[in-house]
């Protein structure tokens, strides 16, 4: 049975929930663009103004400058950023990015050489990649900028290295900046510092609160909800406009069910060239002039296909390209899950995928993230290769922090990234023990921790509309609300299923379950089904409908008594 347990409450639903995230001030953090936030000094980080005097000796030389293109969101919104200021100053950078996904300078050694550039800036990486940052450096004389936020394995190298290393890291700063609230702040200290007379727009806002929050940064740090309130309330992406809807406020939730993960999809498996088509686009760098292209549509009058003429600007081409580049990754994590040329080893708290084949690398963190969230357990996807490697995610609801226990436990040999959302990697050979570890680890927990639990008597619509008219407050450690929902009784008219979809109504909200197939639902006697429910509030993209999306779903069994004359509830 479901167990659900209530967030201490704090009388008004919002409040709670935000005092519950760590919000001390919530008058301030309400209306943070009205208040005094002391913000980052970028000209106090160790090597900045090396890093702009380098940049500044560059633009002036008229010399070739190259930006290398992180293989995730966060990458892809710092590249763009740096892209659009260096045009600013009327720099052409040249655009580098892998055939592949990738971080950092592994296996791009030729890409870089073939572009000619004499200044190389890594936005969101490379602060690791020591010895090619001397291979270019010293061999072909290539200057380097890296602008960071990842963890460093040597900081003495990082602090010492040619390559000149901004890293948040390397600083006693405020750690929640991501790739590309770095490189939005070396932006400020060029502009501080150099280029006085050049403005950056508001468009670098805004690329810069994508990126917070696609790399899963604490969006509630007060700095961080301030430079996201200034780059989203006044949105200048042409990208992003195919996705919010006219007279819609963006929120860190309409980022992360919108352009975030086809920004992923496209750094995931997009090629070369559709790679930087991308960051050319958040850069708003193509003209939003219509142009005619052919569509195959649905005659409504006589049900048949047939080619028609459409106006449509270069950015709905560009997003309509990124959506068919995520379907194609949905598809390929379903064949993954599928595939059996797989070896799938279950303990009760852990699931371990292992694939022979390297074209699932790239989607190992998807595949991964879809067997937790199935199965309420901690996920290892890993593709054989020299060693074992690939990626992590957790269940909260199990390990606080899954990457630290098995550090801790020396059962990997390498783990980089999020608590619970990691890349890993180690000897085959080891994976024995790891899994005869997990045999003996038990649920920490089952229960649900929930902001608000409600049952037939208090369950209350209005309360879903009052979350999502407030989602722009939500993110980082003020998470997503999840509710609860105890003895809900539904009515057996209202339950409709469509392929995988199942929802029904109650109390005047209407549930929906994406991923319906794998809950056995079983009508008993009588009008009636009751249900305990775990979900959030969304708002549906077909109608504007507000609703809650099944995160789990029981159903409860009624009780039965013989009055003598048969059986009745």
């Amino acid at each position: 049975m479901l167990e659900i347990v209530e967030k201490e409450q704090h009388g008004d639903l919002i409040d709670t929930i935000l005092m519950n995230g760590g919000v001390r001030n919530l008058d301030e953090f309400k209306h943070i663009e009205a208040c005094e936030v002391k913000e980052t000094d970028p000209l106090k980080i160790d090597r900045m103004q090396e890093g702009v005097k380098l940049l500044k000796y560059h633009v002036s030389a008229k010399n070739g400058i190259g930006i290398l293109i992180d293989g995730d969101a966060d990458g892809f919104t710092s590249a763009a950023m740096m892209y659009r200021y260096l045009k600013q100053l009327d720099v052409e950078a040249t655009l580098i990015s892998s055939p592949h996904k990738n971080h950092g300078l592994q296996g791009m050694t030729e890409e870089i050489l073939n572009s000619g550039v004499d200044l190389l800036i890594i936005p969101d990486a490379g602060s690791n990649d020591s010895e090619l940052q001397n291979e270019l450096i010293h061999q072909y004389d290539i200057d380097i900028i890296i602008i960071d936020h990842h963890d460093i394995e040597d900081k003495n190298t990082a602090k010492h290295s040619d390559a000149v290393i901004i890293n948040s890291q390397l600083n006693n700063m405020n750690h929640n900046f991501t790739g590309a609230g770095m490189t939005l702040l070396f932006i400020e200290a060029a502009k501080r510092l150099t280029f006085k007379t050049i403005k950056p727009d508001d468009l670098l806002l805004t690329l810069s609160a994508i990126g917070q929050v696609a790399d899963v940064s604490d969006v509630s740090d007060m700095e961080i909800r301030l430079n996201q309130a200034r780059g989203l309330n006044k949105n200048s992406s042409y990208l992003l406009d195919e996705y919010i809807s006219d007279n819609t406020s963006i929120s860190s939730h309409d980022l992360s069910f919108g352009i975030i993960p086809h920004l992923n999809a496209v750094a995931r498996i997009g090629n070369h060239e559709q790679r930087i088509e991308v960051v050319e686009a958040l850069a708003n760098d193509f003209s939003c002039d219509e142009v005619p292209i052919e569509k195959r549509r649905k005659n409504k009058k006589t049900g048949k296909f047939e080619v028609r003429a459409e106006m449509w600007s270069p950015y709905r081409i560009i997003i309509d390209k990124m959506t068919k580049t995520k379907t194609k990754q949905t598809k390929l994590v379903n064949e993954a899950i599928s595939s059996e040329d797989k070896l799938l080893i279950k303990t009760p708290t852990l699931h371990v995928l292992v694939l022979k084949d390297e074209k699932y690398k790239p989607i190992t963190g998807l595949i991964a993230n879809t067997i937790s969230g199935e199965n309420d357990v901690a996920c290892l996807v890993l593709v054989e290769q020299d060693k074992l490697s690939g990626s992590g995610r957790g269940c909260e609801k199990l390990f606080e922090d899954f990457k630290k226990l098995l550090l801790d436990n020396n059962l990997v040999d390498f783990a980089q990234g999020h608590a619970n959302a990691f890349g890993v990697e180690l000897e085959r050979e080891n994976l024995d023990c790891l899994i005869e570890f997990f045999k003996q680890v038990a649920r920490e927990s089952n229960a649900y921790v929930v902001d608000k639990l409600y049952d037939m008597n208090t369950i209350n619509k209005k309360d879903i509309d009052n979350i999502l008219d407030n989602q722009t407050l939500f993110g980082g450690n003020v998470g997503q609300p999840l509710l609860g929902f105890k003895n809900i009784e539904v009515n057996k008219t209202s339950i409709r299923t469509r392929g995988k979809v199942l929802n029904f109504s109650s109390g005047g909200i209407n549930f929906i379950a994406f991923n319906g197939q794998k809950y056995d639902v079983e009508p008993n006697f009588g009008n009636s089904v009751t249900f305990n429910i775990i979900g959030e509030a969304m708002r549906s993209s077909w109608g504007n409908i507000n609703q809650v999306v099944i995160r789990d779903l029981e159903q409860v069994q009624q009780k039965v008594k013989d009055n003598g004359l048969g059986f009745v509830f």
